[in-house]
């Protein structure tokens, strides 16, 4: 008889999210089963800060559900929609002190 495997750690279904115009994840589905090692590789600006991002909290997706321990995550407890850290981004020029 053949045991059940076991349900995944992490499951992300249908994740997207845009920034305006530009769409940093488009419909990303991944699953960790106990146990494994799973790596995000890609070019920058694939999006991959911003699906981890999504995962901790920080965004919150424009579509798609995540599951951690068969438990989906309610959306009322993640983070608010907020700009790209970009938007937040100001550049400064200081003067050394002496």
């Amino acid at each position: 008889m053949a045991e059940a495997a076991a349900p995944p750690v992490l499951r992300m279904e249908g994740i997207t999210r845009r920034f305006g115009s530009l769409v940093a994840n488009d419909a990303i589905s991944l699953q960790l089963a106990p146990g494994e090692v799973l790596g995000l590789l890609g070019e920058n600006g694939a999006g991959k800060s911003t699906l981890v991002s999504i995962l901790f909290g920080h965004y919150t997706p424009d579509a798609g559900r995540i599951e951690v321990f068969g438990r989906e995550l309610p959306r009322a407890s993640r983070a608010p929609r907020s700009p790209p850290a970009s938007a937040w981004c100001t550049s400064t020029s200081r003067s050394p002190t002496t």
